[in-house]
């Protein structure tokens, strides 16, 4: 038996040469989350599904945030979560383990405060941009091949590429910091602006006055005045430094662009335009974040979504969920809005969902189903014995199995549908909550809370335990239930160890998922997800540190659900996982 615990060079720019402003959005690496995007720490949203990795740390219950880079983005969920997405050249977009409460993702490299206060770089390490030095910070803005950071005294530290005293902050106490290309602009304490390195096209020059922050950019930074206003200095090619009217509330500025929010969230952009990135979907949001050709913003519901340039997947950050379910070979996710996604092996249009919104999804070994907002059943994928060719009315829950499906009915009766040659898909008489189905066996949870199983008997697979039970999963050739007090049984083959979950752990089983040869536990009073059984592609090697709503276990891989709805998918990845486009 497998079993598996887990716990829980120098540069001179002129401003005169139209081509060599659009070449130098290309170099940006100055976005960071706060020191050029704002003060206020946003929400993620949603965009194209991409790959992107995901860290695992301790909860920290934080607003979500966004930072958008040249070629790939990165955000913090309200939990800590660090995500990026986009080209990963360098390693910018695999964050470290550990949970965050800012980050800054430039062209090459991104860095990020710690909880502790300590700061953390990874990517492109050319110049040192990555190595940060020791000491509290309470903010830190990345720039091309440098970084700064504000130290928990107020002070500035910079370091990376210095050949143009970029890296040579000025002493003084701060209230921000933004990194540009190759310049860098600062808040002081007063309320005044303090800028260093490059200045050919005035973009170190900052106006007098009092602000509240300021926003560096590839050669001009804008600020936002006390009163709200904005204005801006430096290269004006695209009229990047021609703010518009109005009070706002939050600032960043992109490669040839620049974006705020308005005090109702409301976004408006100016400057080059050329890829889309200054012109904000409708909607209101809680931070924006420009990049060298697009931008990224926080949704009021805490989702990611980009615009612009999308060359390298750089506006293609991960959806949100409600639901996973995985097949054999292929996965789907339920997104927020109710659509389907489905990715990995499509050769039976598995994969291939039709339009429209549902409330659940389980999948079968080559075929899918799913249930619509009316309660009918919806089924793509193989359908040689009509296990996609699901009856007529309304259901309440499914189960589906190599070859054949059924169907909880509103009227808590069970009707099943596809290959009955074993009795699979000839149900007995009674109401059930919910339904499940295997290789050639089919069990029931009924109303009373006992469980009852018909069809093909391998293993004792359709032998099921006496007792009262809040759950139930089937896998291939067995089953496990959640009993009323927390615990769990298993019955069936269990030549993979499938039926001999974790015992005599101060834990209990929320929710289990059984797949071909292996079973997932969300569990409490422990380390979140307990897997045992087949691992030949470490399905029952679930990450640790993490805190996840939802499991659901596949033939050679496994796909959960975070606290943040995004999913997490662990062991055969060429199966399909709701994170890929």
């Amino acid at each position: 038996m497998m079993q598996h615990r887990r716990s829980h060079p120098p540069r001179s720019v002129s401003n005169s040469s139209t081509s060599q402003a659009r070449w130098a959005w290309a170099l940006l690496a100055a976005l960071p989350l706060f020191g050029c995007t704002g003060t206020e720490s946003p929400e993620p949203s949603a965009s194209k599904d991409k790959d992107f990795s995901i860290a695992s740390q301790a909860l920290l219950q934080s607003p979500p945030s966004v930072s958008a880079g040249v070629v790939h983005g990165c955000g913090l969920t309200d939990s800590g979560l660090a995500i990026c997405w986009g080209n990963n050249d360098d390693g910018k977009a695999t964050p470290p383990d550990g949970a965050f409460t800012q980050l800054s993702a430039g062209r090459h490299h991104v860095c990020g405060v710690r909880p502790d206060s300590s700061v953390v770089c990874w990517g492109l390490d050319s110049h040192g941009q990555s190595t940060p030095p020791t000491g509290s910070f309470t903010q830190v803005s990345v720039g091309e091949r440098f970084s700064c950071g504000l130290k928990a005294d107020a002070s500035l530290e910079c370091w990376g590429n210095n050949d143009e005293g970029q890296a040579t902050p000025p002493t003084g106490s701060f209230t921000q910091v933004s990194a540009g290309l190759f310049h860098a602009c600062a808040v002081t304490a007063s309320g005044g602006l303090a800028c260093w390195g490059n200045d050919s096209s005035g973009q170190s020059t900052p106006p007098s006055g009092s602000f509240t922050q300021v926003s560096a950019g590839t050669f001009n930074a804008c600020a936002v005045t006390t009163s709200g206003t904005l204005t801006c200095w430096g290269d004006d090619s695209y009229g990047q430094s021609t703010p518009p009217s109005g009070t706002f509330t939050q600032l960043s500025v992109g490669g040839a662009h620049a974006c705020a929010l308005s005090d109702t969230g409301t976004p408006t952009c100016w400057g080059d335009n050329f890829a889309g990135q200054g012109s904000p979907p409708a909607g209101t949001f809680r931070q924006v974040s420009a990049g060298g050709a697009n931008t990224c913003a926080v949704t009021l519901a805490g989702d990611f979504t980009c615009w612009g340039s999308d060359f390298e997947g750089e506006s293609s950050p991960p959806r949100r969920y409600q639901a996973l379910a995985t097949g054999y070979m292929h996965s789907c996710g339920l997104h927020l809005d109710g659509t389907v996604a489905c990715f990995g092996d499509d050769s039976y249009n598995q994969a291939s969902p039709p339009p429209g919104t549902f409330t659940l999804l389980e999948l079968g070994a080559v075929h899918s189903c799913g249930l619509q907002v009316d309660g009918s059943v919806a089924c793509w994928g193989l359908d040689h014995l009509g296990q996609s060719t699901p009856p007529t009315g309304a259901f309440t829950a499914l189960g589906l199995g190599e070859w054949h499906s059924c169907g909880v009915r509103a009227d808590g009766t069970v009707a099943c549908w596809g290959d009955n040659a074993n009795g699979e898909s000839s149900p007995p008489t009674g109401t059930f909550t919910r339904v499940g189905a295997g290789s050639g066996f089919t069990c029931g949870l009924r109303t009373d809370g006992s469980v009852s199983c018909w069809g093909r008997d391998f293993a004792g697979s359709s032998t099921a335990p006496t007792g009262v039970f809040s759950q139930l999963t089937v896998g291939d050739t067995f089953a496990c239930v959640v009993t009323a007090d927390g615990g769990i049984s298993c019955w069936g083959s269990n030549m993979s160890g499938q039926t001999s979950p974790p015992v005599g752990l101060p834990i209990q089983f929320l929710q289990v998922s059984a797949g071909a040869s292996h079973a997932c536990a969300i569990v409490s009073g422990g380390p979140g997800i307990e897997c045992w059984g087949s691992d030949y592609s470490n399905q029952a090697s679930p990450p640790w540190g993490q805190e996840f709503t939802q499991v659901s276990s596949g033939a050679s891989h496994t796909c959960a659900l975070t606290t943040r709805g995004f999913a997490r998918c662990w062991g055969d990845l060429s199966a399909g996982i709701p994170s890929s486009p």
